[in-house]
């Protein structure tokens, strides 16, 4: 079969072909960008890794055991939290937690998506679709803002009910006034 590998002098690429189609899947450029299924890696905005679909469907698996995780970090140091700043995290039943997507910044989890489709910000346990938690001393827990400036621009609409009555909410006018509704 046709699978090589070359390393081009004139611009200082490394290339692979494992499928014997003859063009090059892998491709290493001088800078150490790397381009899977794409030869040109450095034509992209932040092209360290291309995946490239050739017109179909593109992605990554991340394979880890059923008692672990896998996870994208960002890091900006070696040592301690610098490690994982950032992080996008599946638990499969790791440290208690499982069937989770955890969403870190500042090197901490901050928000959670678990296996039901509760939402936690704040809170690894979600107990409903969405369940915010914070101990706020100062301002607001959350703020919905509608800038909008249409005849139609209006505020929130919550029901706790099932009839037009069943209302439960704080809205603050534009004057400051605030109304319960």
């Amino acid at each position: 079969t046709n699978q090589w590998i070359l390393y081009t002098h004139t611009n200082d690429s490394l290339e692979f072909n494992y499928n014997g189609s003859g063009n090059a899947e892998v491709v290493i450029d001088t800078s150490g960008k790397v381009g899977i299924g794409n030869t040109s890696p450095a034509d992209y905005t932040y092209g360290d890794l291309v995946i490239d679909g050739a017109g179909a469907s593109a992605g990554i698996s991340l394979v880890s055991t059923t008692s672990s995780y896998g996870g994208i970090f960002f890091a900006d140091g070696t040592s301690g939290s610098e490690k994982y700043r950032g992080f996008l995290q599946y638990n499969h039943n790791y440290s208690g937690l499982t069937d989770m997507l955890l969403f870190g910044s500042g090197g901490a989890t901050n928000m959670v998506l678990d296996g039901s489709g509760n939402l936690g910000i704040g809170t690894q346990g979600p107990s409903s679709p969405l369940h915010v938690s914070a101990a706020k001393n100062d301002g607001w827990l959350a703020q919905l803002i509608n800038t909008g400036t249409g005849s139609d621009a209006n505020g929130l609409d919550i029901h706790a009910g099932v009839d037009a009555s069943d209302y439960i909410l704080r809205t603050r006018e534009q004057d400051g006034t605030d109304v319960m509704v």
